[in-house]
């Protein structure tokens, strides 16, 4: 086995290993059981999304690295290539736009959050909504997305201080 961990006969010992990995920070080791776990035609629905959320994860850990390190331009593509793979996966698109907020491309990251449905979204995500229309100059995005913020998160400090950073 080229992970180095023994195959398992059951799809859930698999997707436990994949957590296992994950969580031991055995990045090679993980990425090749993925691959090999993902072409399984044994594995249930939940089995499937769970090694998506796996997948996911991965990808956001890895892209969140490399931006601490500066890299930004691999972590935008990690994150570019688990959007394309996972379309719609609220977590990937969230931190795509991060990303793009990260790496001094606001207007990229207005582009993703004005896709988005942020009648329901976090606090956080307002924030980098908000924050990110703001450094691209787009006041129209911004006042929109601070104004639903802050009808749902009127005691948040953050955006307190980015609706002052707007007036």
């Amino acid at each position: 086995d080229v992970t180095g961990v023994q195959t398992c006969a059951l799809p859930i010992l698999e997707v436990q290993t994949a957590w296992l990995l994950y969580n031991s920070h055995a990045d090679a080791a993980l990425y090749q059981h993925l691959m090999m776990v993902g072409a399984r035609p044994d594995l249930t629905d939940t089995q499937r999304l769970t090694l998506q959320t796996v997948w996911v994860n991965f990808a956001v850990r890895r892209a969140n690295e490399l931006s601490a390190r500066g890299d930004y331009g691999r972590a935008v593509a990690i994150l570019k290539a688990a959007a394309r793979t996972f379309p719609g996966n609220r977590t990937v698109v969230n931190a795509l736009a991060g990303g793009f907020a990260a790496a001094g491309m606001p207007k990229d990251a207005v582009a993703i959050f004005r896709g988005e449905d942020l009648t329901h979204a976090s606090a956080a995500d307002y924030h980098a909504a908000v924050g990110s229309a703001l450094a691209a100059n787009d006041l129209k995005d911004a006042e929109t997305w601070l104004r639903f913020g802050l009808d749902q998160y009127p005691r948040d400090l953050q955006m307190m201080v980015l609706a002052a950073k707007f007036e």
